[in-house]
């Protein structure tokens, strides 16, 4: 694994607020903040669900039908399944002019690892992870269901990395780390390296 060294990320909510409900999310927004990111040289999405309005997706299925360049009948498969938002910040970030990771995060409500290569490059299929053995152990249980969707450029995403936050054991965090390769999934680490235990580090190197 190699640790990566001036990755840039945003954290973005889909609906109007982001997930401090303090700060406006893209809705309705979508290319002016792709277009936005880009120029900041983002590399990493994270197109994150908070503060649900409590729509369906089968509510917006007509407007869907203008979000995709496929065949009608996947049009109508797709728009059954899903908002029409998260494709339409994919089309914008396809148009941005720089390659941005799309991590798709609506928490594996409405199973994204069934439809989510098609819009984006990595998809929750679980709730938050904690940093605590049952929680992890949860999550990588959660996620086991969907192993037949991973891909090259399509990642199951079981939540992040918590080694180094204090929360298990040094083995409980190398189950943790070996758990999320061999599942074939995102592992982005949640911590701050300036406090993490050497231990822990090695677990990354």
């Amino acid at each position: 694994m190699t640790i990566a060294y001036g990755f840039n990320s945003v954290f973005i909510l889909y609906r109007y607020y982001t997930c401090s409900k303090t700060m406006p999310g893209s809705l309705g927004f979508e290319e002016q903040d792709a277009k936005t990111f880009a120029s900041w040289g983002i590399d990493y999405l994270k197109y994150d669900n908070c503060h649900h309005d409590g729509s369906k997706p089968i509510e917006k299925w007509c407007s869907c039908l203008l979000c995709f360049d496929l065949q009608p009948y996947y049009m109508l498969i797709y728009c059954f399944n899903f908002s029409c938002r998260y494709p339409v910040m994919s089309k914008a970030l396809k148009k941005a002019g720089r390659p941005i990771f799309f991590s798709l995060c609506e928490w594996g409500e409405m199973h994204p690892a069934e439809w989510g290569f098609h819009v984006g490059n990595s998809w929750r299929t679980t709730r938050d992870i904690t940093d605590t053995w049952e929680s992890m152990i949860s999550r990588a249980d959660q996620n086991e269901l969907y192993a037949q969707y991973a891909r090259p450029g399509g990642w199951n995403d079981p939540d992040m990395l918590e080694i180094g936050n204090g929360g298990m054991t040094n083995d409980e965090y190398i189950v943790h780390f070996s758990l999320w390769a061999i599942s074939k999934v995102l592992q982005l680490i949640f911590t701050f390296f300036m406090l993490v235990d050497m231990h822990d580090v090695a677990y990354l190197v």
